[in-house]
């Protein structure tokens, strides 16, 4: 009996990181930064980022996980009022990047985790100015 209990525990703490890491994502994920201070500009004549240096805290780079494929991305102050972003993904901000203000979505690939950079940026689509405040992103699979 002790020898089939011992068998078992085994064959179970065995197979369960296999079977964890092999769960796909169900419904959202939310994950969420605290910004201060702006390091991209997006105006009708020009648009640039500043290069992100350590202690920065208004640069925000997570990663998908296989199987998302839409990523809703919300930016306020902190009171509230929406403000211009800059998001691009897969570290290519030539390539993707769109300005955005308070609310917009990107989609990933599914197929494979991607890279997503969030700037605070100054947008003339924009009233606020990024100060300081919340950036919010809802990871879905639809």
């Amino acid at each position: 009996m002790k020898r089939t209990a011992l068998l078992a525990t085994l064959a179970v703490v065995a197979v369960s990181p296999a079977v964890a890491h092999a769960a796909p994502v169900k419904g959202a994920r939310t994950v969420s930064y605290a910004y201060s201070g702006a390091v991209g500009v997006s105006t009708p004549a020009a648009s640039g980022a500043l290069k992100c240096q350590a202690g920065m805290n208004a640069c925000w780079d997570f990663a998908t996980v296989k199987g998302e494929k839409t990523v809703t991305i919300t930016a306020k102050d902190s009171t509230g009022t929406p403000v211009g972003l800059q998001v691009y993904t897969g570290g290519d901000y030539a390539g993707t990047v769109e300005t955005i203000c308070g609310t917009g979505v990107v989609t990933v690939s599914p197929k494979t985790a991607t890279t997503v950079s969030v700037r605070p940026a100054l947008a003339a689509t924009c009233a606020a100015l990024p100060t300081n405040g919340t950036i919010t992103a809802v990871l879905t699979r639809k």
